[in-house]
C-alpha cells in the first residue's frame, strides 16, 4: 500500500511538473510572439516616419514655390500657368504619399489645391485675393505637415509661417 501511494504521489508530481512546464513554455512562447510583434510595429513605425520625413520634405519644397515674396508682393505678375504647375507637382506628390495624411492635413491639402485652381483674370494673372487665399492655404498645409512630424499644435505652427 505504501508502495502504491508512493507511485500515485510520483505520478501526481510528474503530471504537475508537466503542466507547469507546459504553462511556462506557452507563456514564454506568447511573450516571444508579443516581443516580435512589438519589434515589427516599432520598425514599421520607424520606417513609416522616415518615409514620411522624406515625402513631407518634398511637399515643403513644392509649397516653397509659393513663397510670401512671390505671392504677396504688390504688382507681382505671376501667370496662372505657374500656379497650375505647382498644383500638378502637388498632385504627383500625393500619388507617391498614398494614404498617410491625417484628416486635418488632407483638408488643408485639398483646400490648397482648390485655391490653386482659382480662375485667372483676363490678363492671365491670378487676382490679389486669389493669391492671398493660396498663401493662407499654404500656411495651413505646412502647419499640418509640421504638426504631423513633430506632434505639436497646428495653430502655433501656423503662426510661425506668418
Amino acid at each position: 500500500m505504501v508502495f502504491e501511494t508512493a507511485i500515485v504521489a510520483a505520478l501526481i508530481a510528474a503530471v504537475a511538473a508537466l503542466i507547469a512546464a507546459r504553462h511556462t513554455s506557452q507563456s514564454t512562447s506568447r511573450q516571444s510572439k508579443r516581443d516580435k510583434k512589438a519589434e515589427f510595429l516599432f520598425r514599421r513605425a520607424e520606417m513609416g516616419h522616415s518615409r514620411k520625413l522624406e515625402l513631407y520634405a518634398r511637399a515643403f519644397e513644392i509649397t516653397g514655390k509659393l513663397s510670401k515674396h512671390i505671392l504677396l508682393v504688390k504688382n507681382s505678375a505671376i501667370p496662372k500657368r505657374y500656379f497650375d504647375e505647382v498644383k500638378d507637382d502637388l498632385l504627383d506628390w500625393e500619388n507617391k504619399c498614398g494614404a498617410i495624411f491625417t484628416d486635418d492635413t488632407l483638408r488643408a491639402y485639398r483646400a490648397l489645391l482648390l485655391a490653386l485652381s482659382a480662375p485667372a483674370k483676363s490678363d492671365g494673372q491670378m487676382s490679389r485675393g486669389a493669391k492671398n487665399e493660396v498663401w493662407r492655404k499654404r500656411v495651413w498645409l505646412r502647419g499640418c505637415l509640421k504638426a504631423e512630424l513633430t506632434g505639436t499644435d497646428k495653430a502655433l505652427l501656423a503662426l510661425d509661417e506668418e
